[in-house]
């Protein structure tokens, strides 16, 4: 198991902890129905972070598209 995290490079390790972080953001939010203002900033760093991803994975499937030209 510590063999496999250590392969995994900084990008990926960085998405699946943005990853958690927006799941225990999601988790928390059922339980607080109302929007307290650090859940509101919270959903806006959540928002980035998914963004992010996207554009992310966006960027490496364009990449691979170029080099099978």
């Amino acid at each position: 198991r510590n063999l496999r995290m250590k392969n995994l490079d900084f990008g990926d390790t960085q998405v699946v902890f943005n990853y958690c972080k927006f799941k225990i953001l999601i988790f928390s939010m059922q339980y607080n129905v109302k929007m307290l203002p650090w859940s509101r900033y919270f959903l806006g760093l959540a928002i980035i972070y998914v963004r992010d991803i996207l554009e992310r994975s966006f960027l490496k499937s364009l990449n691979t598209y170029i080099t099978k030209i």
